[in-house]
């Protein structure tokens, strides 16, 4: 609640105006509050909360009203004088002035544009986000084009390998083959050619 430190609850902020809680209720319930209120308030295990500035919104809407009784009641050449103590209205309330009303109204207004600030920069980090992400596809579909055409090659090689050992083993039969039909003597003069011809290398 150390973040709630300025807030109030509908009844205390009742017993400052002394009115009723329900008094309160209805008044915020009730536009303009209600909607001006849902950006100024939480809701913490079932109880309202209002910040100092929707609390003084509140204060002078009732100030409003106490004072609007005041000149109905009143003759035309009558003053019309502030509610005074008797009322229960708080000394802060009675002493609300335009300039300070229109102080929180230009609160509420930056409030708001700060809001709409935070919302376009929300909205450019998905926009950022979209495109690292569309970037990071891009880049492994290039790799797995590399890895399939890397495999190619690879399959490639490898067929050709096969086949040079089966040219190997055919030609290696046929040497076997004609070795065969010839005779010792043929054999052996053909190995001492093959062996004095290596040296001769």
């Amino acid at each position: 609640m150390d973040d709630y430190a300025n807030y109030k609850t509908i009844r205390q902020i009742a017993a400052e105006i002394g009115v009723s809680k329900q008094a309160v209720q209805k008044k915020i319930s009730k536009e303009p509050l209600a909607e001006t209120l849902k950006d100024l308030s939480t809701t913490i295990n079932g109880a309202i909360y209002v910040d100092i500035v929707g609390i003084e919104l509140i204060k002078s809407a009732f100030l409003k009203r106490q004072l609007k009784e005041v000149a109905d009641n009143s003759s035309p050449t009558t003053v019309v004088e502030p509610p005074t103590t008797n009322n229960h209205l708080s000394a802060g309330v009675v002493g609300i002035t335009a300039d300070y009303i229109n102080s929180l109204k230009e609160q509420i207004a930056n409030l708001q544009t700060d809001k709409a600030i935070l919302q376009e920069q929300l909205k450019e980090a998905k926009e950022y986000n979209k495109t690292q992400i569309a970037d990071i596809q891009e880049k492994l579909e290039v790799e797995r084009e590399h890895a399939r055409q890397q495999a190619e090659k690879f399959a490639d090689l490898s067929e050709k390998l096969a086949e040079l050992t089966r040219n190997s083993q055919v030609l290696l039969k046929q040497e076997q083959d004609k070795s065969a039909f010839l005779l010792p003597e043929q054999v052996a003069r053909n190995e001492k050619r093959s062996f004095w011809q290596f040296w001769k290398k």
